[in-house]
Order: structure tokens, then C-alpha cells, then sequence
């Protein structure tokens, strides 16, 4: 769990260079994953050393209507990318949501996340929302005038 974890944290490093997060980031992840009212999914793929290259993570959103999921991870290590493993990953989670009465799956890609944007085109997902975002701050002081 904590490794799952740790990789979710970590993910957004690969396009946002100062992404940035804590051991409380990752404790907190791990409560979310076990936690009892979350109807989540974890499927994870592994190389022949049982080493995670791949792993996917969707949540069931209870209370909303129409019942729909949540894409929370995706992750493919880099040397097995282009091999179908994310889109195997996505269909096996859509069929799980599917199968427990989900009738929309939900996601959110950082733009810079151009691939992500791309495989997620490719399996029919629409664009529905632009998110947008303003830093106001560097880290040591405001930015503004």
C-alpha cells in the first residue's frame, strides 16, 4: 500500500517539475486507500522481478448522481510505455466501475500531461472542463506588483 501510495504522490514530477509533496502526503494517500467508506480500485501491473511498472486507481464517488468514478492515478513507467499497458489498465478499471453500477468516469489530466491527453482522447473521453490556475506566490514572497 505505501508503495502505491508513494508512486500517486509522486506522478506529477514527471511534468511539473516543482511538484512537491511530504510523508504526510503519502500517509494521507494510504488512509484514503484503505479507507473503509471508499469504494476504490487498485490494479497494478508488475514486471517479471514483481516490481510495479504500472498502476491505476479509481474511486466510486458515493452520493453523487449519476453514480460515477473517479480517476485518482495512472502511472506506466517510463520503459514500459507504448507497450498497451495504460490503456489495459483504464479498461480493466472501466469494466470494474461498469460492473458496480457507474455510469460516467471522471478525470483530470494537467495540460503539460500531453500523452495522458492523448490516450485519453484516444479511448473516447471528451474534454468537459478547463481548469485553469495563477500562482501568487514563489515560495518566499508574493509575486505581485
Amino acid at each position: 500500500m505505501a508503495e502505491v501510495a508513494k508512486v500517486h504522490c509522486d506522478v506529477p514530477r514527471e511534468w511539473l517539475a516543482e511538484h512537491r509533496y511530504s510523508a504526510e502526503s503519502i500517509h494521507q494517500t494510504i488512509e484514503k486507500l484503505r479507507s473503509p467508506a471508499c469504494r476504490n480500485y487498485v490494479i497494478l501491473a508488475k514486471n517479471s522481478s514483481n516490481a510495479i511498472v504500472g498502476l491505476h486507481w479509481v474511486q466510486i464517488a458515493e452520493k453523487s448522481e449519476p453514480l460515477h468514478g473517479n480517476v485518482l492515478s495512472l502511472w506506466v513507467h517510463p520503459q514500459f510505455r507504448q507497450r498497451g499497458v495504460a490503456t489495459r489498465l483504464k479498461t480493466s478499471a472501466e469494466s470494474w466501475l461498469s460492473s458496480n453500477g457507474v455510469s460516467e468516469v471522471r478525470t483530470q489530466v494537467y495540460v503539460a500531461n500531453t500523452k495522458m491527453m492523448a490516450l485519453n482522447q484516444k479511448l473516447g473521453y471528451q474534454v468537459t472542463m478547463v481548469g485553469m490556475a495563477k500562482k501568487l506566490h514563489d515560495g518566499n514572497g508574493f509575486n505581485g506588483e
